[in-house]
This record gives structure tokens, C-alpha cells and sequence, in this order.
């Protein structure tokens, strides 16, 4: 008789530790669910932000881009003007030689 209440007692033990398992796994199967979503979420938020970086960086360029070319033209339209006073300048001498014959 004592053996089977043993015998019983080591089953109500490894029924009870069994449960206490399953439980543990349940949860930990909850756990792991709830990082996974929290991982799409921080990789859906990295992406993003990603993509805002590369859309910043793109205009960035593209203003560098605009504020060379207007330095390119500046330029040119600064050399314009050296020609055209030049040519003035030339024009005048013309105009004085002419006028002193």
C-alpha cells in the first residue's frame, strides 16, 4: 500500500512538473511571437528611415548640383562681361583713331 501511495505521489510530482512545463513553453512561445512582431516593426521603421536618408541624401546632391551649375554660370556670365567691355574697350580705340584722322 505505501508503495502505491508513492507510486502515486511520483505521478501527481511529474504530472504537476509536466503542466508547469507546458506552461513555461506556452509562454515562451507568447515571447518569442511578440519579439518577432516587435522585430518586423523595428525593421519596417529602419527601412523607412533608410529610405528618408537616401531620399535626403538625393536631394542634397541634387542642390549641390544646382548651386555648381549657377556657380558654372556666374562664371561664364562674369567672363561675358570681361568680353564685352573688352570689346568696348576696342570699340572705343577704334572710335578715338577714326575720329583723330
Amino acid at each position: 500500500r505505501q508503495n502505491a501511495v508513492t507510486e502515486r505521489s511520483k505521478r501527481a510530482e511529474a504530472d504537476a512538473r509536466a503542466d508547469e512545463a507546458a506552461i513555461a513553453a506556452s509562454h515562451a512561445k507568447d515571447a518569442q511571437q511578440r519579439l518577432e512582431e516587435e522585430i518586423k516593426v523595428a525593421t519596417a521603421a529602419r527601412t523607412k528611415a533608410e529610405g528618408r536618408a537616401a531620399r535626403v541624401e538625393i536631394q542634397s546632391a541634387a542642390v549641390e548640383a544646382a548651386r555648381d551649375d549657377a556657380v558654372a554660370r556666374a562664371a561664364a556670365a562674369q567672363a561675358e562681361a570681361a568680353q564685352a567691355r573688352t570689346a568696348a574697350s576696342k570699340a572705343r580705340l577704334c572710335a578715338m583713331r577714326v575720329a583723330t584722322r
